[in-house]
């Protein structure tokens, strides 16, 4: 992707973009590298030419675990509340590929708007735009997790807990297929939970599927375009296979117990934040699962008792 095609920049008219691209500077890193760290002061904003990258923030220092905020892919930006405040910055960003950014520095932007304010306030218009559609994105994602805790709270059961998931989830994700697999408690073979917007049933214990890919690594998967990908390319049909796929394991003492799995016949139809918003709840998924199949062995446990009292 070259700077013309970035979406942030691709309304200006190209003597202003030329004007843009005298002051950024291209930066190339390694898979692995940190692009900045969370509390370091915020310098610049980056737009994505090549690669992608993940957003952390610090949850436990001592245990240096972290919490994925974000990913951001080709075309998208980062950093950008830089230009407009210069606080610290409030999350690490670390290159998930090898990278090829635009960078563009506070200072230069501030001098932009002084010394040509056309193009400035164009930039910068186009920052609020894009600021503005993220904050409605999440606030989506804020209000389904909500919704998530509701669920929790009011379902009576296993099956129509994760059908309400299920409902929830293809609605913020804009996506009209899609089902949730566990396992069962006793044999470990794979269950549908629930299912949505497929004319068949989807044979969710077929071995060498995608669904048992996820089961078997715990890895998400997450397919732009199922006939170009080789990870799809010899996997067994099961029946949920559609043009793009995503994919998110849900554990159990960290233990895989089971996996959504989201579908839609466009190309490319699960953006960065949905993949964000989409694990956000499969945890929350795989925590009540856990709770609920507890629970019922518990209540298994006692009923077994009573009835050896009672002999």
């Amino acid at each position: 992707m070259e700077a013309r095609d970035l979406p942030l920049l691709a309304e200006l008219e190209p003597e202003h973009l030329a004007v843009i691209l005298e002051l950024a500077r291209t930066v190339t890193l390694p898979g692995g590298a940190l692009v900045f760290a969370e509390g370091e002061p915020g310098d610049a904003l980056y737009l994505i030419l090549e690669g992608r990258v993940t957003a952390l923030r610090e949850i436990d220092a001592e245990k240096g675990r972290k919490m994925v905020i974000s990913t951001f892919g080709p075309g998208a930006f980062f950093g950008e509340m830089a230009l407009l405040d210069g606080d610290p910055r409030s999350t690490s960003v670390v290159a998930a590929t090898d990278l090829r950014l635009l960078r563009l520095e506070r200072d230069s932007f501030r001098r932009l708007l002084e010394e040509n304010g056309t193009v400035g306030h164009r930039l910068l218009l186009a920052l609020v735009r894009e600021m503005s559609l993220r904050m409605r994105e999440t606030n989506l994602q804020l209000i389904s997790l909500f919704e998530a805790g509701n669920l929790l709270a009011g379902s009576r059961s296993l099956d129509e807990l994760c059908r309400s998931f299920l409902q929830r989830l293809l609605m913020a994700t804009r996506t009209s297929a899609g089902l949730i697999v566990t396992r069962n408690s006793a044999t470990g073979a794979p269950e549908a939970r629930a299912s949505i917007g497929y004319e068949q049933p989807v044979d969710v214990a077929r071995r060498g599927s995608v669904i048992d890919l996820v089961l078997a690594t715990g890895r998400e998967l997450q397919v732009e375009d199922i006939g170009a990908d080789p990870r799809t390319r010899d996997a067994t049909p099961c029946g949920c296979e559609r043009v793009s796929l995503l994919l998110l394991p849900l554990r159990r003492q960290e233990q895989v117990s089971g996996v959504i799995v989201l579908t839609s016949e466009q190309p490319r139809a699960f953006s960065d934040r949905d993949t964000v918003l989409a694990g956000a709840m499969a945890a929350v998924l795989g925590t009540a699962v856990e709770n609920t199949t507890l629970y019922r062995e518990q209540a298994d446990r006692e009923r077994l008792g009573r009835r050896f009292v009672s002999f």
